[in-house]
């Protein structure tokens, strides 16, 4: 049934998704315990909200080479979102060229854009997002 679809997965390097994911929990409901996006239950496993965020962060990581793996790196791409702020028409060339078929010449230039990983939460909570990352290995099953 899929068998003409692509896959682009953005990638965002982990402390700033889990503070993004921290951030966007606030946002939308209101309650930084309740996890919003792709669902998986060792979320609920966490011992408070920050180690919950890294959960996720590390779900969504490995989620995306499990797809990858199933699917095909030709037809599940995962993009740093890092290159894809610096340079998107690359991007845009490989869908035009892969995906459409079209010459590259029919494809608008896209202009680069600001990388905003930046730090937008308190340095205590910050640096528990990252400590809890880099000391922690990969805790979900991706399924």
């Amino acid at each position: 049934m899929l068998d003409n679809s692509y896959f682009i997965y953005v990638q965002r390097d982990d402390p700033y998704l889990a503070q993004s994911l921290y951030q966007a929990r606030l946002d939308i409901s209101g309650d930084v315990a309740r996890p919003c996006g792709l669902y998986h239950e060792s979320f609920e496993n966490a011992t408070d909200p920050a180690e919950s965020v890294c959960r996720q962060a590390k779900f969504y990581r490995k989620f995306a080479t499990t797809q990858q793996a199933r699917l095909g790196a030709d037809r599940f791409w995962i993009v740093s979102y890092e290159e894809l702020c610096e340079n998107p028409q690359q991007l845009v060339d490989r869908v035009a060229q892969d995906v459409l078929h079209i010459d590259q010449s029919q494809v608008r230039e896209v202009a680069p854009s600001k990388v905003r990983d930046q730090q937008r939460l308190d340095d205590g909570l910050f640096n528990q997002l990252r400590s809890w990352i880099e000391n922690t290995k990969d805790v979900v099953d991706s399924g």
